[in-house]
């Protein structure tokens, strides 16, 4: 039988064991993984020059690929079975390679992994028009295994693409709504101005690259400060009295659109169509509704709030654009787009058009 003082020595031994594997493992040749699950070795066992910094690995096969970025730069260490490394250095503000005032650390790069797969020489057009990030050089490096294999046997680890590659842009724009009010509603007989007003807005956007980097989804939301005018006649039976009123709706709104999109081509200049669901709500409203009645040479005045009986107004919408690229990570983006905001008793329907430019992060 165990005494109390032998089981406390056993699980007292049996737990440092466990804490010792906890310890070694994740330091096993440097090894552990970031909080995405992509293994980390430290940087002195693959470079000196690297000493102090955890490596992501990317890519495990014939050559291996490696990553750590910092404030204004991304590295990328490839290294051969020989222990030959190479390293890019690729600017976060690098220009897109068909810019035709594009800078020389471009071409630098290019030049690093054309030397680095010397032995691969149809891979050379791939490598001359690659764009500079993760994704795309994880694909070179598998093709480059591919070619040398024969397979994609040998390949030990390869990192996937992110689900999302959020980005913020920032916009502005002009919108144009009308109204159509609901025939034997509550205002019917009712005419209304078109609306003409501004907004600014703020864009998350996000390539969906583990389908394909030509889809998108977006959540845009954007503010205006909106106002449109109504006004209606009502002539009485009596031919001596007539009823004017004027709608008057101030209102600060808030719009939110989440749209697919999908792009064309992989160029400087990029065609986008766009559709999804869209939302337009008031958060703020100053809106009146005046009347004068006129009778018998006497005009009789009256002013009272108005509030509509819809708050919120659920609606599609559908767009095209063009995103113009600047840099790797930034680009302008120039859209059209329609919707349909369905309606209530008072207006049946409210279609909007808008034009909207602004910056990608």
């Amino acid at each position: 039988m165990i005494s109390v003082k032998s089981f406390s020595a056993i699980t007292g031994r049996i737990f440092i064991i466990l804490l010792n594997l906890v310890l070694t493992i994740p330091s096993m040749n440097g090894q552990g993984r970031t909080g995405n699950g992509i293994p980390v070795v430290s940087g002195e066992t693959i470079s000196p020059q690297a000493s102090g910094i955890k490596l992501e690995l990317l890519f495990d096969g014939i050559a291996d690929l490696y990553y750590y970025g910092d404030k204004e730069t991304e590295h990328f260490l490839i290294v051969q079975q020989n222990g030959q490394v190479f390293t890019i250095y690729v600017p976060k503000q690098i220009r897109r390679p068909d810019a035709e005032d594009g800078p020389s650390a471009y071409a630098a790069c290019t030049s690093v992994i054309l030397l680095a797969m010397a032995d691969a020489p149809e891979l050379e057009e791939k490598i001359r028009n690659i764009t500079l990030d993760r994704e795309s050089l994880v694909s070179l490096m598998h093709d480059y295994h591919e070619y040398l294999a024969g397979s994609d046997a040998g390949i030990s680890y390869e990192v996937r693409p992110h689900a999302l590659e959020v980005r913020v842009g920032i916009y502005s724009g002009y919108r144009s709504e009308v109204y159509k009010v609901n025939p034997g509603g509550e205002r019917d007989g009712l005419t209304m101005d078109p609306a003409f007003y501004p907004a600014i807005g703020l864009s998350l956007t996000s390539p969906l690259p583990r389908i394909t980097r030509n889809l998108s989804l977006a959540l845009d939301i954007q503010a205006a400060k909106r106002y449109v005018y109504g006004y209606y006649i009502e002539d009485i039976l009596d031919p001596e009295k007539t009823t004017f009123e004027e709608l008057h709706l101030h209102s600060v709104i808030m719009q939110v659109d989440l749209l697919a999109g999908y792009s064309f081509g992989a160029g400087r200049v990029i065609p986008f169509l766009c559709a999804g669901v869209t939302g337009q709500g008031i958060i703020k409203d100053d809106s009146r509704l005046d009347s004068d009645t006129v009778e018998e040479d006497i005009v009789i005045s009256q002013s009272e709030p108005f509030s509509l009986e819809k708050k919120f107004r659920p609606g599609i919408l559908l767009g095209a654009g063009l995103t113009y690229n600047l840099f790797l990570s930034q680009a302008l983006f120039l859209r059209l787009d329609y919707s349909y905001l369905f309606g209530d008793s008072m207006f049946s329907s409210v279609r909007s058009a808008g034009i909207s430019a602004g910056i990608i992060f």
